[in-house]
């Protein structure tokens, strides 16, 4: 018997209009076709993408990258038959990072991890050792043609979602293997999608799609992909890999640095917005009221938003310190914040407990709760995590992360897991047990890429 998973997915996979299963003409007639109206609307675009462009040159985004991004980005180091992970943003980059080393190490290609940032973090350029990290062409077809044509690729695997579409489509039409890999595709971008006059087409030339949990799956079959292409492989822990034998160097280290004593207890509040801010500064207000010592590091999503990093402390005219000048001088507020870029992931490790930012938001669907997973920290979250619903529930099952629906609940939760000094060992196991079990999906993604046959 079908189990109740399987029928809906049957029926849905029925009632979608699957786009990768239309004969070969028709489906090339539809590529084409949605191929000219996307670079249509970039050429009636052009004068503000060239003014975005501009601005974003004046403001050193692109700095020493702009040119090389523009002549299809980093070089390779040699001719080869390169699989080729690119990643948009820096979480996706960290991961595009792990899988170019699971599969490195589990089959021996040659293998470059590749951004879509501004600006490559120092941090990323130190965590590859044996195989490039460096910057994939800008969204245009000449960047993406110029790119093919100097490395020759044999596989490009998209982290998460593509955004460059058009390095997608011509990889498509010069035979090059091209899938979405550690796909999560929460409802709200679905409906997104389906609105969109482009939404499903943007996903219809991709040979293989690998997802994070058989929800994704199904919700890519509503949006049109032929569920043969669509392989549920579990979340991506590898980029979260175990750093049990790091963590108490770490946590000293970082404890020295932000000037948190042993005695205090210290609270990472990751990839925060303004909005959530407010309530997140409140919350610790309150548990201050019973935990006098606690110290708050907050570190806020975009260091370049309107009103500054600190625009919520100032509002609530809060005392506090910048990570960047502690150096100079002895702290004394309770409040710091991380005012620098790509320290949060290892500064996790000074941690007694963590809240995930984006989460008390109703417009951003959380952030990934995986970095501080990988250090053996507790994890606190709102309710709006739709964007990392499979990493959610995993540390949830695994007794690591606790979902707070309100703030009046995160105070209590902060509360109960501060006040039991044993709780950060018991957290710790459960979390590294999970983490040392651990599957290499990524290298799963990859077989499934070059082994299946796709038309």
């Amino acid at each position: 018997m079908q189990t109740e998973t399987q029928a809906t997915e049957t029926s849905v996979a029925t009632r979608a209009p699957l786009l990768l299963e239309r004969g070969t003409p028709v489906r090339w007639l539809y590529w084409l076709g949605g191929y000219f109206l996307y670079t249509l609307f970039h050429l009636v675009g052009l004068p503000i993408v060239i003014a975005r462009f501009v601005g974003r040159l004046r403001s050193g985004q692109y700095r020493g990258v702009a040119a090389s991004r523009f002549w299809g980005g980093s070089k390779p180091l040699h001719a080869a038959e390169w699989v080729i992970c690119v990643a948009s943003g820096l979480g996706e980059t960290r991961t595009a990072v792990a899988a170019a080393e699971e599969i490195r190490r589990e089959y021996s290609v040659p293998v470059a991890a590749l951004t879509q940032l501004p600006r490559m973090p120092s941090a990323l350029r130190r965590d590859a050792t044996d195989f490039p990290i460096g910057f994939a062409p800008f969204n245009s077809p000449h960047s993406a043609l110029l790119f093919l044509c100097r490395w020759r690729p044999k596989v490009i695997l998209f982290v998460e979602f593509s955004g460059n579409y058009h390095l997608a489509f011509w990889a498509r039409v010069m035979g090059v293997r091209t899938a979405l890999i550690n796909v999560n595709m929460p409802e709200t971008r679905l409906r997104r999608l389906q609105r969109k006059p482009l939404g499903r087409w943007q996903f219809s030339f991709l040979h293989a799609f690998c997802v994070q949990a058989n929800t994704h799956r199904e919700r890519l079959i509503r949006l049109g992909v032929c569920p043969g292409r669509v392989t549920t492989v579990g979340v991506g822990l590898q980029s979260a890999a175990p750093m049990s034998s790091s963590t108490d160097v770490a946590r000293r280290k970082w404890r020295k640095l932000l000037q948190v004593a042993e005695d205090e207890q210290l609270l990472i509040a990751g990839s925060t917005y303004h909005e959530e801010e407010t309530q997140l500064l409140e919350a610790f207000r309150q548990l201050q009221e019973t935990h006098p010592r606690a110290v708050l590091l907050l570190a806020p999503r975009h260091q370049n938003r309107p009103g500054g990093p600190a625009s919520a402390l100032e509002a609530l005219h809060l005392d506090y310190e910048k990570r960047s000048l502690l150096d100079r001088h002895q702290r004394v507020a309770s409040i710091i914040m991380l005012d620098t870029v790509g320290e949060l992931r290892e500064a996790y490790a000074a941690a007694d407990l963590t809240f995930v930012g984006g989460s008390l938001v109703t417009n951003v669907g959380g952030h990934t709760p995986l970095e501080p997973f990988a250090w053996g920290l507790g994890i606190t979250i709102g309710p709006y995590f739709g964007q990392h619903e499979a990493p959610v529930y995993l540390a949830e099952r695994a007794g690591v992360l606790t979902i707070c629906a309100t703030p009046e609940s995160l105070v209590a939760t902060w509360r109960e897991k501060l006040d039991d000094p044993s709780e950060r060992e018991r957290v710790r196991e459960r979390a590294f047990a999970v983490l040392e079990k651990a599957e290499a999906v990524f290298a799963q993604s990859y077989d499934q890429v070059t082994r299946a046959q796709y038309a």
